[in-house]
């Protein structure tokens, strides 16, 4: 299940006298994904926790495993992993309530590219209230600067050579 963010504008008045880091702080609640289903779309939520997370054939893993089966290797003598990467990819959001939904906010569009934490902490590409990251995106659990292939991300696509290489023969 992938963790992504969202950013909910705050209706909060702000003072003259609040300084510009404390302005960008309030402007912007981060959501994880849990937080998201939970408050927008419980009927999901509940599914997913009845159907998967709960389920011990699925997420489920002996004390000592560090993974659950389902996402171990599949058991084959050789894997090949063959992926596309650095074309921009969709990997954040922000929303502004609308009239009775959550809209895409092109006001944050202003923070693009600029590392402000608890707004765009990885200095994200942001185009109509998304965040995209690219070729000079730093990926912390490879310590270099890459982007998805258009629709994954790159940490998705990092699994294998990631999370699989301990269990290479």
């Amino acid at each position: 299940f992938s963790i992504s963010s969202k950013l909910r504008r705050s209706s909060k008045k702000i003072s003259k006298e609040t300084s510009l880091d404390s302005v960008h702080r309030a402007s912007f609640k981060e959501y994880n994904t849990e937080g998201i289903l939970d408050e927008d779309c419980p009927t999901t939520w509940n599914f997913y926790k009845d159907y998967y997370q709960n389920d011990p054939f699925y997420l489920g893993k002996d004390k000592n495993a560090i993974l659950p089966p389902v996402l171990l290797p599949p058991p084959v003598q050789n894997l090949w992993v063959v992926i596309g990467t650095n074309l921009s990819t969709e990997v954040s959001y922000y929303f502004k309530p609308g009239s009775n939904q959550l809209v895409l906010d092109s006001s944050a569009d202003q923070y693009s590219g600029k590392k402000i934490a608890g707004i765009n902490p990885r200095g994200l590409k942001i185009t109509g209230g998304i965040g995209f990251e690219t070729k000079t995106t730093y990926q912390p659990s490879t310590r270099v600067n890459k982007s998805g292939d258009g629709t994954v991300p790159y940490c998705s696509l990092n699994l294998a050579e990631s999370n699989w290489r301990d269990y290479a023969a």
